[in-house]
């Protein structure tokens, strides 16, 4: 789903006097509409007989219908009976509260590390000081002085967000939606559990540790206060002074630096939970520390090399991009990293930055948006000068080091998960296709939907790859509901499949191809609309089926159709324009397919794109340039169309 409109910055936090408007509660949808729905989204995969018991497709679709008739009438009336009882006594909403959070996020047992965790590559600061080649000195450990700078700056505004928050400065359009998910995203921490994560128990508003932010150097973990005890943003250059205290006591350590315990964030979930509940058995201080991140309000990762050589940091080639990309999702083979946290500010020592975070707080779009509040405003020098910062801010007290207590299994621990985190990161095919043939403008000119028209351009790049159809996700927000999260998008749809086979068959005509094509953009227009007022289907499906009795059953649910009908080959999600951003993305989802995020500018499109280097079905390479062929193929026959229809 593609958020169109201008950079939302600094003046989409703008203070205002409008009257706030109450949240409506997410509704509890139709049981018959879901399932007429759901009839017509699996209709165009009911022409595979494989699915189907070799059954011709009027046949496969009555006994589906029979079984939603039996359905709705028998089990699913009762199971909407007590989806209904649910979200009287739910404190938000029926979803969040009792299934999304769970079932999407905290029970699998996955790496976060590029299977959840969503990563944003940032624009450099554009400062003349550094292509002049000031500020590379190197303070320690591989930190720069310009990296210092451009830290503590990014610091000061992820604070000075969360202050403006805090007391509800905010414009009305950003207020009604954003300000309880953004909030999510700072003093929090997943803790990983055997079975199901959690997350960490806020602590009262007084504790000092939620006034420290987590720093990692060299994969040692530092906490530094960064907040006064009135809640207060200290000074860019107060800061400064104390990552400063951090990189050189960092050097310092350098001969008794501790274990890389951050590492273990990156296993699966059941082994971190293991090996963190050991730590914190080992020694009171190793249970400080641990609160303490999980108090913090965000993390701060100082990497000490820059992935892309200095003199290219004006480079935006898509082979830069990917450079500079690499990094921040995954770090230097997973380590500098604590995967658990909401979010981690990521800075290189030629001045690049980044973002990676932790996906069930909040979805992606919300820290997004507060990035690029944090960077909309060029590094102000004169912010570090001495004579600006209050003689009452001092360092001395407020750097600590965590200096770990671990023992033979921890160290067995730590070298399990690096070769893990190795693997993971080796086997991932991650790069930016950045299409600036066209963007939105164009699109808009043709009288297209932007958002289906990339849409169609994936099924179609896929289609040409795999010679077969699968399965899409979208993400469409309902974000106009209180703690409203996702709904998805079911963009494979009949019109999209016949829009696709026109495009291959060289007997279609441009004009059949044309028809069909704004046949399929209408189509997942009027679905998009449903999903974000919460009228989709796929959210009230699990529902249903999670709330089925023992003794309950369905052939809805035990249909194979059902289950490859969520078989989401292509996960994709639409962000903003990104116009401060480089580059962005996510893991896919399946070993076999892959997850795309993109970013729909005016002028052009820009796709974060992920799959298996192991699978040998797919090749993100491959899918780049067949989805650039795609792109301008469907151009060149909205252009013929245009021309025709002026002769």
């Amino acid at each position: 789903m593609v958020f169109n409109g201008p950079p939302v910055a600094r003046r989409a936090f703008q203070s205002t006097s409008t009257p706030k408007r109450p949240f409506p509660r997410l509704p509890v949808p139709s049981l018959h509409h879901t399932l007429e729905q759901y009839l017509r989204s699996i209709d165009p995969f009911l022409d595979d007989t494989s699915l189907t018991g070799h059954k011709i497709k009027s046949d496969a679709v009555c006994e589906r219908q029979a079984w939603l008739q039996d359905f709705e009438t028998g089990v699913g009336a009762r199971c909407q009976e007590r989806l209904l009882e649910l979200d009287k006594v739910s404190e938000f909403n029926w979803l969040d509260d009792n299934f999304w959070l769970r079932k999407a996020y905290h029970e699998p047992r996955i790496p976060l590390l590029i299977h959840s965790n969503w990563w944003l590559a940032l624009r450099p600061d554009p400062q003349p000081q550094l292509a002049e080649g000031h500020g590379t000195q190197v303070v320690a450990s591989g930190i720069t002085e310009h990296q210092l700078k451009v830290t503590a700056w990014l610091i000061r505004g992820f604070l000075d967000l969360k202050v403006r928050l805090d007391r509800f400065l905010l414009n009305l359009r950003t207020e009604h939606w954003a300000r309880r998910p953004a909030l999510r995203m700072y003093n929090r921490c997943r803790v990983p559990r055997e079975d199901m994560d959690v997350f960490a128990s806020p602590s009262p508003a007084s504790d000092p540790d939620r006034r420290k932010i987590l720093v990692m150097v060299n994969s040692q973990c530092y906490a530094i206060q960064v907040l006064d005890s009135d809640g207060r943003p200290r000074s860019p250059r107060t800061i400064e002074q104390s990552l400063r205290k951090v990189v050189l006591d960092d050097a310092r350590q350098h001969a008794r630096r501790c274990l890389p315990v951050g590492i273990m964030s990156s296993d699966d979930r059941s082994s971190w939970a293991k090996n963190r509940e050991h730590l914190a058995a080992l020694s009171s201080q190793n249970t400080r520390f641990l609160n303490i991140i999980d108090q913090s309000l965000f993390a701060v990762s100082l990497d000490s090399a820059c992935q892309v050589p200095e003199h290219s940091l004006a480079d935006q080639s898509e082979t830069a991009v990917d450079a500079h990309l690499h990094n921040i999702r995954s770090g230097p083979m997973g380590h500098n990293r604590w995967f658990d946290k909401s979010f981690t500010l990521i800075t290189e020592p030629c001045g690049r930055t980044g973002m990676m975070g932790e996906h069930s707080p909040c979805d992606a779009l919300v820290p997004s948006m507060m990035a690029d509040y944090a960077i909309s405003e060029p590094i102000n020098h004169s912010a570090f000068s001495s004579e600006l910062s209050s003689p009452s801010e001092s360092t001395s007290a407020d750097v600590e080091y965590m200096s770990w207590v671990t023992d033979s299994q921890l160290e067995d621990a730590c070298q399990v998960a690096a070769a893990r985190a190795q693997a993971i990161i080796e086997a991932s095919d991650d790069s930016l296709l950045d299409f600036k043939t066209f963007g939105t403008a164009w699109i808009s000119e043709a009288k297209l939907g932007a958002d289906g028209f990339i849409q169609l351009a994936i099924q179609l790049a896929w289609y040409r790859q795999q010679g077969a159809f699968t399965a899409v996700y979208e993400t469409a927000l309902t974000r106009a509901f209180l703690n409203g999260r996702t709904e998805t998008i079911r963009s494979f749809t009949t019109e999209s499949r016949r829009f696709v086979e026109a495009m291959v068959d060289t007997h279609a005509s441009p004009t059949i191809r044309y028809v069909l094509l704004k046949d399929a953009l209408r189509v997942h227009t009027g679905l998009t609309r449903k999903a974000v007022v919460g009228r989709g289907i796929d959210r009230h499906l699990l529902a249903l089926r999670l709330l089925m009795k023992e003794d309950e059953s369905s052939p809805v649910f035990t249909d194979p159709v059902f289950w490859k009908s969520q078989e989401w080959l292509l996960s994709t999600s639409g962000l903003s324009a990104g116009e401060r951003f480089v580059g962005t993305g996510f893991g896919a989802g399946f070993e076999d397919g892959y997850g795309i995020n993109y970013m729909a500018g005016p002028d052009r499109l820009r796709f974060g794109i992920e799959s298996k280097k192991p699978c040998p079905t797919t090749s993100t390479a491959g899918f780049k340039e067949l989805l650039r062929t795609s792109l301008l193929d469907m151009q060149t026959l909205c252009l013929a169309q245009g021309r025709d229809a002026h002769l």
